[in-house]
């Protein structure tokens, strides 16, 4: 089990952070030490058996599909799509074509685009009369 510090550590250097800058972000001291001091202590820990098992560790978590802090999840994507389908277009930051360009996003994470045409016979239209409270059917 890693201390907090070197759990800090080991996500940085899985993040791409440089050795030194990973090491200083995750609390180490950098009081009364100079850089190629830093280096020495940053790179040693860096090489540690639990440090890589560690970021091996969270490689594998990526690779096997589960999602880093950098990536979006597909439920963050679809939340994120609906926000904006469903944003009245009153609002200043939304134009009609993102929302039917969401729309057509989230039809394709569906796949729907890949299941042939719409078949039109199949497909009833109601017509509501203003004037009158009769429904025809089409």
């Amino acid at each position: 089990m890693l201390t907090a510090r070197r759990e800090k550590f080991a996500i940085n250097l899985f993040k791409g952070i440089p050795q030194r800058e990973a090491y200083l972000q995750a609390g180490f001291s950098s009081r009364h030490r100079s850089l190629p001091a830093l280096d020495v202590d940053a790179s040693r820990l860096a090489n540690s058996p639990q440090i890589i098992l560690r970021v091996n560790e969270l490689r594998s978590k990526v690779t096997a599909g589960i999602v880093s802090d950098k990536i979006m999840s597909e439920t963050e994507r679809r939340e994120k799509l609906s926000l904006i389908s469903r944003a009245p277009v009153k609002e200043k930051w939304v134009k009609p074509r993102d929302v039917i360009a969401s729309i057509q996003e989230q039809n394709k994470m569906d796949k729907l685009y890949e299941t042939g045409a719409i078949n039109y016979t199949e497909i009833k239209i109601l017509v509501v009369r203003e004037d009158a409270s009769q429904k025809c059917e089409t």
